[in-house]
Parts: C-alpha cells; structure tokens; sequence
C-alpha cells in the first residue's frame, strides 16, 4: 500500500524498509528502515539518472531532513505514539 505523506510516496520494499520518492524537484528516493523505535536512512539514490552523480549527492542531502521528516511522520501514524 502507497501513502503520501509531505510531497514524499511512501512503499514498501521488504520487511520493515520503504521506498520514500519526493514528488517535487529534485526528485531523489530514500530507502528507511523504520520501526516502532527507530528509522534508519539505508539508501539515497537519484530518481533522475540522468544528473550528475556529484549534484545528486548535493541535493540528497539537501532534501535528506524532509525525508526523515516524512518517515517520522509514516511511523507515527504505523506504529502511534510511545
């Protein structure tokens, strides 16, 4: 099941890990790992193959915080608050 959550699409991917895509420029994709008790950037990837590598990492870790922002968010409304 797909969720939005702050211009990010949320799925899942494997056992407690989730594809968060930003839905505005740069368009870039993390992978979290996330459980009732913590969240986890494992990956950050371009969604755009064609920029450069070295502008992609730039703008990741630009857009890194609004990701972990909307992970936070997904596990509050998965897991509640404890």
């Amino acid at each position: 099941m797909t969720h939005e959550i702050n211009r990010f699409t949320i799925e899942p991917c494997g056992t407690n890990r989730y594809v968060l895509r930003q839905m505005t420029e740069p368009r870039r994709a993390y992978i979290f790992e996330i459980t009732s008790r913590r969240i986890v950037l494992r990956y950050t990837f371009p969604n755009d193959v064609s920029i450069d590598r070295e502008d992609a990492l730039d703008d990741a870790e630009r857009s890194e915080r609004d990701a972990r922002k909307a992970a936070e968010e997904f596990q509050r409304r998965t897991f509640g608050q404890w």
